[in-house]
């Protein structure tokens, strides 16, 4: 029997412009938008609104000064 251990999911931070795994709630919410053909034109300009990826930089930021999540590494 084969086990796994899952600690996040690989996704964009754009405070670096890096994948890596990460279980932060803000790039895992624009990973989610930014997917959804619906979500994406009306919230996210195709993932190049500057708003969009300002706001999840500093709500990012914010999840990890507040302790919600730790990194697992960078990949």
């Amino acid at each position: 029997m084969f086990e796994a251990k899952v600690e996040g999911k690989m996704i964009f931070d754009p405070r670096d412009c890096q994948m890596k795994i990460s279980d932060n709630p803000a790039l895992i919410f624009a990973d989610l938008v930014i997917k959804q053909p619906m979500l994406v034109s009306r919230y996210a300009n195709e993932g190049n609104n500057v708003e969009f990826w300002d706001f999840i930089r500093e709500m990012a930021t914010w999840c990890e000064e507040q302790d919600y999540i730790k990194e697992v590494s960078d990949v």
